[in-house]
């Protein structure tokens, strides 16, 4: 077994984590931390699995936080209730999809259009935003078939206007005033 001295080394040698590996047996050894508190803190080693190891002060705080939390995770998973705020959030969503071209095609109809959408047309695009980007990607440029769920007129009409939209097909700098006039740079 390592000395309590060369633990404490390795205790200063890194400020939240140390582990040595010996030569012989390729074995990780976890040495303990000292937290801002005081308290110690075992990092897998002893520890067991999901024990959680906090001191007095630790404990109190997070017992003053939950009620708090609760009422943020509550908040956090209700969805909006007017339709307003769901239109602002499917229209972010559409802009923020991670991949440039979904956000250029799906964000620009959705800043154009989704102001205008029914309540039964808004659940029809949600539909769509709700699928993975790459199927958005494929549907959008007519690379896949809609799936027979997603098969609508509001998902037909915004493959119609990816036809004739100037993104992809239009030189750089009408590409460049479609993004300032759509919010996309």
């Amino acid at each position: 077994m390592l000395s309590s001295v060369v633990c404490n080394h390795a205790l200063r040698a890194t400020s939240r984590r140390a582990a040595l590996l010996t030569n012989n047996n390729k074995h990780l050894l976890s040495c303990t931390t000292q937290n801002i508190n005081g308290g110690v803190r075992f990092y897998r080693g002893e520890s067991g699995d999901m024990v959680q190891n906090v001191d007095e002060k630790e404990h109190a705080l997070q017992e003053k936080a939950k009620d708090r939390y609760a009422t943020i995770m509550d908040q956090h998973r209700s969805l909006p209730e007017t339709d307003a705020d769901r239109k602002k959030r499917l229209i972010y969503r559409s802009k923020q999809r991670g991949w440039l071209e979904v956000d250029l095609l799906l964000g620009t109809w959705a800043n154009e259009n989704v102001n205008d959408l029914a309540d039964d047309e808004l659940d029809l695009f949600e539909e769509l935003v709700n699928e993975e980007t790459i199927d958005i990607y494929n549907i959008l440029t007519l690379r896949a078939d809609i799936p027979d769920r997603l098969d609508n007129k509001v998902v037909r009409g915004i493959q119609e206007w990816a036809k004739m939209s100037p993104l992809g097909k239009a030189d750089r700098d009408t590409y460049e005033d479609v993004k300032r006039k759509n919010n996309l740079i």
